[in-house]
């Protein structure tokens, strides 16, 4: 269930559907960049919402999910290429995110990503 919540996100993310991004990401959730850069939710969705960042691909591989009880740990990589004001950006991560259970869905509760050199 973990691992499809992650595909609706990301789904979502290239669609711009921000409803259902916004359903899949916890009120509290910290989100922090690659380049260290953290934000919260509505930080997070402003670049997307505004249309000054919009994904093109999103490449999830060498996924692992580890649950605890209501809380899930996913690690992984992920390749990205996305138009960032009007410029291309393409990224290679690995990333560790924490989901949890509640209100009968899970939720991306925390995000961390180092780029791959």
């Amino acid at each position: 269930a973990v691992r499809s919540a992650e595909a609706q996100r990301i789904q979502a993310l290239l669609a711009a559907d921000f409803a259902a991004v916004d359903r899949l990401l916890a009120d509290e959730l910290t989100y922090t960049h690659s380049n260290a850069k953290r934000d919260n939710k509505a930080a997070y969705l402003e670049p997307f919402k505004s249309g000054r960042t919009r994904y093109q691909r999103l490449e999830p591989s060498e996924m692992s999910i580890r649950l605890y009880g209501e809380t899930a740990v996913m690690t992984g990589r992920m390749l990205s290429l996305a138009l960032v004001a009007g410029a291309e950006s393409r990224t290679d991560l690995r990333f560790t995110s924490v989901w949890i259970f509640r209100d009968a869905r899970w939720q991306m509760a925390a995000w961390h990503s180092a780029r791959v050199e």
